[in-house]
């Protein structure tokens, strides 16, 4: 496997953040402050316009974009001590809809297929307990799960996952075929690793302070 590289600082920086999630054509950028509110940020003219949550409590700072850049994923609260995985259109035209119900405390989107027939996810048991599910958009029916695992991200074909595991004592990151059998392949040797997003070939990941690339 090639060594993995550094990847080239952008020149535009944006503002202070929480989190931040770009569409699929790099358009436009979802990010997120320390109020727990979503701004949408045009990259090309730096114009940003609020994400409405329609009322609902937003609980995460993660969230992600359907594969045609028209929606996003978020989690918010449905009832009292309730959390579940909305998605909302950006343009702010529908009303946020259930995607999945968090089984036990939190859940939080981090990944469509390109078709976006499937979304993978993050189930927090405890605080220090979680596991990555992939389940159907439409009904969160769940397909399969990966125990102490994290940040799970669909390849752009659809084919393989990458996650985050700390199964082997230390914190690394892998990638599996879909549907995962036995084998999983591990990505660098380095610790602390958070998969970050996988793009045409490559899958970027954070090691030591940077964000590295591997084909």
């Amino acid at each position: 496997m090639p060594p993995a590289k550094p990847l080239a600082p952008s020149a535009r920086r944006l503002a202070t953040t929480y989190d931040v999630s770009l569409s699929a054509d790099d358009k436009l950028a979802a990010v997120g402050s320390q109020k727990y509110e979503i701004t949408i940020v045009d990259l090309a003219t730096a114009m940003s316009r609020p994400f409405s949550f329609s009322g609902k409590k937003p609980r995460e700072q993660q969230f992600v974009w359907f594969p045609d850049g028209k929606w996003l994923a978020f989690t918010a609260e449905v009832a009292d001590n309730r959390w579940g995985i909305f998605r909302k259109a950006t343009d702010g035209r529908t009303e946020s809809k259930l995607v999945h119900l968090c089984q036990a405390g939190v859940c939080a989107a981090s990944s469509w297929s390109h078709d976006g027939k499937l979304l993978a996810l993050e189930e927090y048991d405890t605080l220090s307990e979680v596991h990555s599910e992939v389940v159907l958009s439409e009904d969160g029916k769940e397909l399969f799960s990966l125990p102490h695992s994290g940040d799970p991200t669909f390849s752009p074909d659809g084919k393989w996952l990458a996650f985050q595991s700390d199964e082997s004592g230390k914190s690394l990151a892998y990638v599996t075929a879909i549907p995962p059998g036995r084998e999983k392949w591990q990505l660098s040797s380095d610790a602390a690793m958070v998969v970050l997003r996988s793009t045409s070939g490559t899958i970027l990941y954070m090691a030591g302070g940077k964000i590295m690339e591997l084909p």
